[in-house]
C-alpha cells in the first residue's frame, strides 16, 4: 500500500487562500506583499513581507513530470530530500493535465491517476476552475513502498535564503492534500522547521493533517482510487523570532509508514511578520528645558500572531536626553521602558499577544539648548523582532515674540487740540513654540497733552486699563497674532508739553524689553495757532488811514517754533497804498509786495502782535473795498486754502462825488428867479457818515437876493449868509440833494 506525504505547518490550518493568477503554463503565483521597506503608518498593521514562495510552477509546458531535485525554483532554489522520498513513486513535481506516463516503481496507474487527483484537489482548495485546477503542480508521493522513520526529510532547500537583517520574526504556510482512508491507512503528518544550516527550529509543535484537520475540504473523482482527498492550508499558529541572517526549510513527515501516507504539498511559503517600531514627538515643539513625551508605537503585521520577545535601544540624539522624571509608560504586554534622567539612551522591550494589532512604550525627552534633533534609527539600536521606520523630529525653542505699534496719524506727523489719536499694537509669536506674551503701554507721555477715550480692544488675549499703563496678556501659538487698539483724544487746549509719546514694551522674549527699540515708539507733535486779524475802522474814506493788527497766539503749554505768517495784500493795493510801517512785538516781520510775513517763535501761553498801516488813495480807483486774508501753519486756525472768518478782515470805502446844476437861462434879466440844485453821491462800498457840504455865495448876492428856500432829500440844511451849508449821512450809492433859489 502506498505511503502519503503531508505539510505539518499548524494543527488548526487557515481558510482557502483565493485563486491566483497562473503564470506561464499552470503556474500559481505568489501572493502579493509590500516590498520591504515600505512606509509603515503608526498603529496600522501592514501585511507580512515575503521571504520565500514556491509554488512548483516553474516547469515547462507540457513536460510531464519531474523529480523535486530535477526541478529548478523562479529563483534558483533546488531542492532535495532522503533517499526514501526520492525513491518509490515519491518527490514528484506533477499536474493532473500533464501528469505522463507512469512511472513503473509507482505500479498500478490508478496510484498515479490518485496523484494526479491531489494535485487537481489542491488546485481547487485555492478557488481556481476546473480547468486551472488540472494545471496546477504539487510535490506527490504514493509511498507504498520503502521504511521510513519519523525523521526523514521529504523536502529540504538546498540553498539558504537571505534575509534583510538577522532577528526576524518568521512564520510559514502550505497547502496540503491526501488521500484520507479514514483510519484504515495513516494520514501524512507532516512537521514544518526554518534552519539556519546547522540548527532547526519547529515552526509548530503539532503536525498538519489534511484528513483529519476541521478546516479541511473533501473532494471526491471518478478515477484513481475512490477515497476522499483532503486538502487545507496550513500556517504557523505563532511566528519563531529567528536569530539568522539566511534561513532555509525543511518538512519533516512524522507518519513513519507506507501503508497509507499518500499525498501532495503545494505553495509553501516564509513571512517575514516583524512588527514594526515608529517614534513620534507630542508636542513636536517644545520650550527649551520643557519636555515632549517621545512615544514608539510597536504595529503588529495584519497576520496579528503573537510576538512575544522583541526588544530594542533608541539612542538620543545628541543633546537631546531623558527628562526627570522620566515618566515612562507602555500598554504593551509585558512591556518595559529602561531610561535614566538625563542619560541618551533608552532601551524598549514587551510582547504583542494574538489578535493585538498594536501597543506603545513612552518616555519624556528634554534639552537645555534650542535646535531641531532628528531621532533617526540609527545602526546602535540592536533591533531583535522589530523594524525601525522613518525619523521623528522634535524642535526645543526660545519663546519669542515681536511687538509692533503704530499710529493714526503716522509717527512723526502733528495733531491740534480736539485732534482723536488711533494707536495700534500687533503682537506676534515668531517663534516654533507657544508663548505667553505680554505688552505694556506706558501712556505717561501722552496724558499730559491727551485723554485716553477708554475704548482699548483686543482681537485675542486680555486687555486692560490701569492709569497710565495699557497692558494685555495672552497665550500665542507659533504665528499666531494679536491687534490690540485704542485712541486718545489730544486736549483742548493742549496744557502738556505737546508731545505724544509712548512706548510699548514686552518680557525678554520680544523686540521690546525697554520699549525704546525701533518699531516700539510713537512720537507726534501738538501743534496749534490761533490767528486773528483785525482793522481800527469798519469802514475808511479817502485818504484815511487804516491800521490792521495781526494776533498769533499760542494757547498750549510749550513753546511753537518755526511760525511763519503770510498777509496778501493784493485785494488792498488796488484802493490803498501800504505806508511801510509793519512791525512785529517779537520775531521777524518782512514786506516783498503784495505780500507781508512774519516768522518767529510764539511762546507757551503767549502771543505776538503784528501792526502795519495803509492809507485809501483819494481818489479810490479801486474796488472801493480793502479785503485780505492772513494765512498761518497747516495746524493753525488760518491754515492755506481753508481759514476761518477771523483771519480776514474787509473795511470798505465810502467816497463823496458832489455836482452842482442851475436852471438859469443866458443871459438872464433883472427879476429872473435862478434855482440850484447841488447833489451829494456816494459811488463807495460803505455809508459816508457826517458828511458836510457848503455853498458860499458871497459871488452871487452881489448881483441877486437869496430866496430862503433852501431844501434837502435827507440831512439838515441851513444858511449864514454868505454860506449855505448841509450835513448828513450819505448811504452808499444813494445821492442826496439840496435845492435853492434866488
Amino acid at each position: 500500500m502506498a505511503v502519503a506525504l503531508g505539510l505539518a505547518l499548524s494543527a488548526l490550518g487557515t481558510a482557502p487562500v483565493a485563486a491566483a493568477d497562473r503564470t506561464g503554463h499552470g503556474g500559481r503565483a505568489a501572493q502579493g506583499h509590500p516590498a520591504a521597506g515600505a512606509v509603515r503608518v503608526a498603529g496600522v498593521p501592514a501585511a507580512p513581507i515575503p521571504v520565500y514562495a514556491e509554488d512548483f510552477e516553474n516547469v515547462p509546458a507540457g513536460s510531464g513530470p519531474v523529480r523535486i531535485t530535477s526541478y529548478t525554483g523562479t529563483s534558483g532554489e533546488t531542492y532535495t530530500a532522503d533517499p526514501v522520498w526520492l525513491a518509490y513513486c515519491n518527490g514528484w513535481v506533477m499536474d493532473d493535465v500533464d501528469r505522463g506516463t507512469v512511472p513503473t516503481e509507482c505500479g498500478a496507474p490508478i496510484n498515479w491517476d490518485t496523484l494526479a487527483n491531489v494535485t487537481r484537489a489542491m488546485g481547487q482548495y485555492s478557488g481556481e476552475d476546473d480547468t486551472a485546477a488540472g494545471l496546477n503542480h504539487g510535490v506527490a508521493a504514493w509511498s507504498e513502498d520503502g521504511s521510513y522513520t519519523a525523521n526523514d526529510v521529504q523536502f529540504r532547500t538546498v540553498q539558504q535564503i537571505p534575509l534583510v537583517n538577522s532577528n526576524r520574526f518568521l512564520t510559514g504556510s502550505g497547502t496540503s492534500g491526501a488521500v484520507c482512508y479514514d483510519g484504515a491507512y495513516a494520514d501524512p503528518l507532516t512537521n514544518f522547521y526554518l534552519t539556519d544550516g546547522t540548527t532547526e527550529y519547529p515552526v509548530s509543535a503539532t503536525p498538519i493533517n489534511p484528513c483529519t484537520n476541521p478546516r479541511a475540504q473533501r473532494f471526491t473523482y471518478p478515477t484513481g482510487k475512490q477515497y476522499p482527498i483532503g486538502v487545507v492550508h496550513g500556517a504557523a499558529d505563532k511566528p519563531i523570532l529567528y536569530s539568522g541572517s539566511t534561513v532555509g526549510v525543511i518538512m519533516r513527515n512524522a507518519a513513519a509508514t507506507g501503508a497509507g501516507n499518500d499525498a501532495a504539498f503545494d505553495d509553501i511559503e516564509i513571512l517575514d511578520v516583524t512588527p514594526t517600531a515608529t517614534k513620534a514627538f507630542s508636542p513636536a515643539a517644545v520650550v527649551v528645558g520643557g519636555t515632549s513625551t517621545l512615544t514608539i508605537t510597536v504595529t503588529n503585521t495584519t497576520d496579528l500572531l503573537e510576538k512575544d520577545g522583541w526588544s530594542f535601544t533608541d539612542d538620543l540624539p545628541a543633546g537631546l536626553v531623558v527628562a526627570n522624571p522620566a515618566n515612562t509608560s507602555t500598554t504593551c504586554t509585558n512591556g518595559a521602558v529602561t531610561a535614566t534622567a538625563g542619560g541618551s539612551t533608552v532601551g524598549l522591550s514587551g510582547d504583542l499577544v494574538k489578535g493585538q494589532a498594536m501597543c506603545t512604550l513612552s518616555v519624556d525627552v528634554t534639552s537645555s539648548t534650542a535646535g531641531t534633533y532628528h531621532n533617526c534609527p540609527d545602526a546602535n539600536s540592536n533591533l531583535i523582532g522589530m523594524n525601525w521606520t522613518e525619523c521623528a523630529d522634535v524642535v526645543f525653542a526660545v519663546p519669542q515674540y515681536t511687538i509692533t505699534k503704530t499710529a493714526t496719524p503716522a509717527s512723526g506727523s502733528s495733531v491740534k487740540p480736539g485732534d482723536q489719536v488711533s494707536y495700534r499694537v500687533v503682537v506676534q509669536n515668531t517663534g516654533a513654540v507657544a508663548v505667553d506674551a505680554t505688552a505694556a503701554d506706558d501712556l505717561t507721555a501722552v496724558l499730559d497733552d491727551a485723554a485716553y477715550d477708554n475704548d482699548a480692544a483686543a482681537t485675542a488675549g486680555t486687555v486692560s486699563y490701569a492709569a497710565p499703563t495699557l497692558s494685555w496678556a495672552g497665550t500665542l501659538q507659533p504665528g499666531e497674532s494679536a491687534t490690540i487698539t485704542y485712541t486718545v483724544t489730544v486736549n483742548t487746549p493742549d496744557t502738556g508739553d505737546g508731545q505724544l509719546d509712548n512706548h510699548v514694551t514686552g518680557s525678554s522674549a520680544s523686540n521690546c524689553p525697554t520699549g525704546t527699540e525701533p518699531g516700539c515708539t510713537t512720537h507726534e507733535n501738538v501743534n496749534s495757532l490761533q490767528i486773528t486779524k483785525t482793522s481800527d475802522t469798519a469802514t475808511a474814506k479817502p485818504g484815511q488811514k487804516v491800521t490792521y493788527t495781526v494776533t498769533v497766539t499760542n494757547p498750549n503749554g510749550h513753546a511753537y517754533s518755526g511760525a511763519t505768517v503770510a498777509d496778501d495784500l493784493s485785494a488792498v493795493l488796488d484802493d490803498a497804498t501800504y505806508d511801510g510801517d509793519a512791525s512785529a512785538t517779537s520775531g521777524t516781520v518782512s514786506y516783498a509786495a503784495p505780500v507781508l510775513s512774519w516768522s518767529g517763535d510764539v511762546p507757551a501761553g503767549g502771543s505776538v502782535t503784528l501792526t502795519y498801516s495803509v492809507t485809501v488813495n483819494n481818489p479810490d480807483a479801486g474796488d472801493g473795498k480793502l479785503a485780505n486774508t492772513v494765512t498761518g501753519p497747516a495746524d493753525s486756525n488760518c491754515p492755506p486754502g481753508a481759514p476761518d472768518g477771523s483771519c480776514s478782515a474787509s473795511v470798505p470805502i465810502a467816497e463823496l462825488h458832489l455836482g452842482k446844476t442851475s436852471d438859469a437861462k443866458n443871459p438872464v434879466k433883472a427879476g429872473d428867479k435862478v434855482t440850484y440844485t447841488v447833489t451829494i453821491s456816494n459811488p463807495g462800498q460803505a455809508d459816508y457818515t457826517g458828511a458836510v457840504v457848503t455853498d458860499d455865495l458871497s459871488s452871487a448876492l452881489d448881483d441877486a437876493a437869496y430866496g430862503g428856500d433852501a431844501q434837502a432829500s435827507s440831512g439838515t440844511v441851513s444858511y449864514a449868509a454868505p454860506v449855505l451849508s448841509w450835513s448828513g449821512d450819505v448811504p452808499a450809492g444813494r445821492s442826496p440833494r439840496t435845492r435853492r433859489t434866488r
